[in-house]
């Protein structure tokens, strides 16, 4: 998580919508393999900060746009 802040790629978390909140620009110019890797990150830390399900919701910071939703059991899904 600290990575993802540093990079500037994080912006926050709202643990009681299940969101987190992204830089759109920096989303779109990575990869889906990163995408996945870091959906998988941002639902882990989800799942232990609040003790609910991995379902998270990837939203952009300044147009509040979903971006991606990821499930552990459905992974990743782009197109929302």
């Amino acid at each position: 998580m600290k990575v993802l802040r540093e990079a500037g790629l994080l912006y926050k978390h709202v643990p009681e919508l299940s969101t987190f909140y992204v830089d759109g620009d920096l989303w779109a110019a990575t990869t889906v393999d990163a995408k996945n890797g870091i959906a998988v990150t941002l639902s882990a830390y989800h799942q232990q900060e609040t003790g609910k399900s991995g379902r998270v919701t990837i939203r952009d910071k300044r147009s509040d746009r979903v971006l991606a939703k990821y499930s552990p059991s459905f992974g990743l899904d782009l197109d929302p």
